[in-house]
């Protein structure tokens, strides 16, 4: 093909032949950046994967080493202390009973005044079911059911028995005998 000396096309400036310039120069500059992101983003990768995961793995087994001691060299100490949280656990329901002493001589002083002379406190009890009692001794059985309506009124008495009254083998005295219950949340 011959080639013919001139163009039909315009002439480009050289604003437009800068610019031209300047944006290839930029394409390049940008291909260059977009590569550097893929290395960094690979180079991240195998830093994760050599050194990132190693280290993970290497404590891993440290737990596991650490774990086998505990089964292995605490198996002793742990079944001891598994027997102890059971029993533990057995003897919830008593302590849940459980109330502090001083409560039933509170309510002894409540119910039994010491300044009457014709009552005495003979013995005072815990019962395996977490009630009380308490023995008195009397002149006449009368003084016995004004203590028990007494003993009865108190707001934390609950379930109050009179289990057994009796004359004393000298025969002027009569015991008798008081079961409660004391209600925690009146403390």
């Amino acid at each position: 093909m011959s080639n013919k000396g001139f163009n039909l096309l315009p002439k480009k400036s050289e604003d437009l032949i800068r610019k031209e310039k300047k944006r290839d120069s930029y394409s390049i500059y940008y291909t260059f950046l977009v590569f550097f992101g893929v290395v960094l983003w690979l180079g991240l990768v195998v830093f994760n994967s050599f050194v990132v995961d190693r280290s993970t793995n290497e404590w891993k087994d440290v737990n596991r080493e650490k774990q086998s001691k505990i089964n292995n060299e605490y198996a002793q100490t742990r079944r001891v202390h598994g027997e102890l949280v059971i029993k533990t656990k057995s003897i919830a329901p008593l302590l849940n009973k459980d109330i502090d002493p001083e409560t039933i001589f509170k309510v002894a002083e409540q119910a039994f005044s010491i300044n009457e002379g014709d009552v005495t406190i003979v013995g005072y009890g815990r019962n395996k079911d977490g009630s009380f009692t308490i023995s008195i001794s009397a002149t006449n059985p009368q003084v016995i059911a004004k203590k028990a309506r007494s003993l009865r009124n108190l707001n934390m008495v609950k379930d109050l028995s009179v289990d057994e009254v009796k004359q004393s083998p000298l025969g002027n005295q009569y015991v008798a005998d008081f079961n409660f219950l004391v209600d925690k949340s009146l403390l």
